[in-house]
């Protein structure tokens, strides 16, 4: 048996996202370097990484994605 399955119908985790200003994330930078030397053994973010989420839409079809892009 053969399933088709369309682009559209598959699942992404989508988030409406701001990212932060360079000051902000230099900030962050250095208060994750401190809490990292007192806690070594959390997985931690990279900092590039870091935005601010304004609102998680959770798993969403793609088609569901594109007109909020």
């Amino acid at each position: 048996m053969t399933h088709h399955f369309s682009e559209d119908l598959l699942l992404i985790r989508a988030f409406i996202a701001v990212n932060l200003a360079a000051p902000v994330i230099e900030e962050i930078a250095k208060v994750r370097s401190a809490l990292q030397e007192a806690r070594g053994d959390i997985r931690w973010t990279r900092v590039e990484g870091l935005h601010l989420t304004l609102k998680f839409l959770g798993d969403i079809a793609r088609g569901q994605a594109e007109p909020i892009l």
